[in-house]
C-alpha cells in the first residue's frame, strides 16, 4: 500500500507530461531556382490513386494509398473556376485506418 501513491503519481504525471511538441513545418524547398510545391509529401513505391471529395467542398481531391508502405496520402484541390491545384493535406487522412496485410 505504501507504493500505491508514488505509483499513482508516476502514472498520472506520465499522462500529462510531453517530451516533444510536434508541429508540421512549412519550409520552402527549391531545386534549380524553382520552389517545389509538394516537397514534403513523401515518397511512394506502389501507389494506388483515386479522386474523391475528402473535405466535402464539392471539388475532387486526390488520394493515394501506398501498397508497400501502407500509408495514406491526400492532396486537397484548391483550384477555382474548373482548374485543379493540388496541395499536400495530411489532415484529410487523420482518421483513415492503418494498412495491414
Amino acid at each position: 500500500m505504501k507504493y500505491f501513491f508514488p505509483l499513482f503519481v508516476f502514472f498520472l504525471a506520465s499522462q500529462i507530461l510531453d517530451a516533444q511538441n510536434f508541429s508540421r513545418l512549412q519550409v520552402p524547398v527549391e531545386f534549380n531556382d524553382q520552389v517545389l510545391t509538394n516537397a514534403w509529401a513523401g515518397g511512394l513505391n506502389a501507389p494506388q490513386w483515386c479522386k474523391a471529395d475528402l473535405d466535402n467542398d464539392g471539388d475532387e481531391d486526390l488520394y493515394a494509398f501506398d501498397r508497400v508502405g501502407h500509408t495514406h496520402i491526400a492532396f486537397r484541390n484548391d483550384g477555382t473556376g474548373g482548374t485543379t491545384a493540388y496541395h499536400f493535406a495530411p489532415e484529410l487522412t487523420a482518421y483513415f485506418p492503418e494498412g495491414r496485410n
